[in-house]
This record gives structure tokens, sequence and C-alpha cells, in this order.
């Protein structure tokens, strides 16, 4: 009868492992990491927060709405500085699996590694004076002999190699501040900006973006959207599929109007 007794427990506590171990995998997440640099509206990164930045913007946005209709994934966010965001994505050895960015500046040979989900927003780049002053720009050649303020790690298509035989002076800096300050200061004669990004940076600094002048002719205009690393292959369906049903549904447009700034 002790024996029996015994049997029956055992068959509970089995049963009761079994169906444990059947939730837990169930609801098993798929850990997602996503490398960001601070690039409002986009992504804002914000003072830290138990030790942790803190990242904000219409990035963080979409991929939460993204995370409540599939809630197999956990989504981590890692904040680095835009140099060393340039270097991970270019470096096979990251464990690495969404990151935002345009394909028009991505090196073309990431595409052995990621694919391109689909577009958040198009955006345009633009010669930012001060001022006090300020010229016409309608082309690259009116950058030549002028000190341009520039960001290091980013690519500025065209104009690198302009920058390489010294036509156009560049004057790179980590963060757009420096060169917003530099601008005020004379110190430069321009800085190459966006006409979403910029304008956070000179709020933030207690700035009018009135007093800065944003060329006319674009330097660029370019889509802005996600990467998806290749191997996460389920992932780059679900995402695509979500981005052009948000899109479709408005829900992506009242996103990016929350942030940006006319």
């Amino acid at each position: 009868m002790i024996f029996l007794e015994g049997v029956i427990m055992n068959i509970r506590v089995l049963i009761l492992t079994i169906f444990f171990i059947s939730i837990n995998f169930l609801y098993c997440r798929e850990l997602i990491t996503v490398i960001v640099a601070s690039y409002p509206p986009f992504s804002i990164v914000e003072d830290e927060i138990d030790d942790k930045s803190h990242v904000t913007g219409i990035n963080v946005d979409v991929l939460k709405l993204f995370n409540c209709k599939y809630k197999d994934y956990e989504i981590i966010f890692n904040v680095y500085p835009p140099a060393r965001f340039a270097k991970m994505i270019n470096d096979e050895r990251h464990n690495i699996d969404i990151f935002f960015d345009s394909p028009f500046f991505v090196d073309k040979g990431l595409t052995r590694f990621f694919d391109y989900a689909g577009k958040i927003v198009t955006t345009e780049d633009k010669v930012i004076t001060y001022k006090d002053n300020t010229f016409l720009y309608e082309g690259p050649e009116d950058l030549y002999n002028k000190r341009v303020g520039i960001i290091l790690g980013y690519s500025y298509g065209m104009l690198d190699s302009l920058f390489s035989e010294n036509l156009i002076i560049s004057d790179p800096v980590i963060t757009h501040t420096q060169n917003i300050r530099k601008l005020m200061y004379n110190r430069i004669d321009a800085y190459l900006g966006n006409i979403h990004v910029s304008p956070y940076f000179m709020i933030e600094e207690g700035l009018s973006p009135n007093d800065f002048i944003f060329s006319e002719v674009n330097l660029f205009s370019f889509d802005y959207g996600i990467f998806v690393n290749r191997n996460k292959k389920e992932l780059l369906i679900k995402l695509k599929e979500f981005i052009k049903e948000i899109s479709e549904s408005g829900e992506l447009r009242t996103i990016i109007n929350n942030y940006i700034i006319n």
C-alpha cells in the first residue's frame, strides 16, 4: 500500500513537472537585440535610468507596437555612439538582429548579413547655416573651400570623396550639438544636418530652429527604415508585413506625428 502511494505521488510530480515545462516552453520568448545611436526623433537617448540608457522615439514605438502583436519576442535596445554603431553593423561578429538606417547610406556589403524590411519615413539632409553667417547652397561646389561640420561615423554619399580630396574642408565631431555650437560661434561655415533630427538638438540646447537656415536644395532625400539579420527569416517576414499594415492603417503616421517638429 505504501509502495503504491509512493508510485502515485511520483506520477503526480512527473505530470506537474511536464505541465510546467510545457508552459515555460510555450511562453519562452525569443530575444531580439536592437542597436541604436542617438538620432532623435527616431531614437531619443534620455538620461540614464537604473544605470542603463533609456530610449524612446519613433523607432522604439514602432517596435513596441510590433511586440504587442507578436508577443513571442523580447526586444532589447542597446545604445552606442554613432561611430561605434557604424563599426558594429559592419562587423558580422556582433550579435545584431535589428538596426535602423537608410539603404542610401548603408554599405552594399552589408546585404550579405542584413535585409531591408521596409521604410519608416522619407527624410531629407540639408546644408544648415546660422542667421549671421549664411550663404546660398545650390550644389556641392558651393561648399568648396568651406569648413563644414560632419558627424564621425556618418556617410555623406558623394560628398565623402570631396572631403577626402580636401575640396570641402571637413570638421568631424561626435555629436550634432557640437556642430550647432560651432556654427553659432562661426567656427564652421555650415553643418550637414537633417530636417527631422537637427531641430531636436537645437531645442535641447535652448535654441530656436528659426535662427538656423536650412537649405532649400536637399543634400539627400532618402528612406529611413528597418534592417533585419538575414538569419532571422521569420522575423523579417513578420516585420515586412507589419510595416505594410501600419502604413496602410495610419498607425505609423500617428507615431511619426507624435515626434516630428515643424
